[in-house]
Formats: C-alpha cells, structure tokens, sequence
C-alpha cells in the first residue's frame, strides 16, 4: 500500500454533533517500510465534523488540517525539520470498532 493517508480521531458525548478529539494525521507516501509522515510528535492535526449520522449505515463528513513531520521509522524520532502542511475533506461510512 502506497500513498495512504489515515485520519484519525475520538469522539466522547451524547447527543449533539460532539467535537473530535485527540486528532492524528499519518501519510505513507512509500508504503509502510518507508520514511512516514505524521502529526502526533512535532506536528499539529485538526479535525472538523460537517455531519455525523451514527444511524445504519453510519457516516461521517469533514475536513482536517495538519502539519505532518517525517519520521524514518516507528521508533525513529520525528524530523521537525521535515513537515508538511496537508489539509483535505473526507466522505466515509463508519463502523462499530472493537
């Protein structure tokens, strides 16, 4: 897998339209035995819901900003002189984690 992108984020709360929260940007340009870039250690993620529908199917529209550094590995420290500034929209079906 090449070029992938994962956003994540946590949701707490009822009712409403709940903020995300503890947002995370990854980008995998190479694939995952590559350098990555990410915005959980030197970078910055946020994450923005238009709509959210927890009723079947579950779905979820938005949009995120981030500053994503490079790290060389998954214990490598990340290069903060190496970001990217990303930003992008997503249109998803949710479904029950475990």
């Amino acid at each position: 897998m090449q070029d992938v992108m994962v956003v994540e984020f946590m949701l707490m709360g009822a009712g409403g339209a709940p903020n995300p929260m503890t947002p995370s940007v990854s980008w995998w340009p190479e694939g995952m035995n590559a350098p990555f870039f990410q915005s959980d250690e030197g970078g910055t993620a946020d994450v923005t819901l238009d709509t959210l529908s927890l009723d079947d199917p579950a779905s979820a529209t938005g949009s995120f900003v981030a500053t994503l550094c490079r790290k060389d590995g998954f214990f490598a420290e990340a290069d903060t002189s190496d970001c990217r500034a990303v930003e992008g929209r997503f249109e998803t079906a949710l479904r029950e984690g475990s």
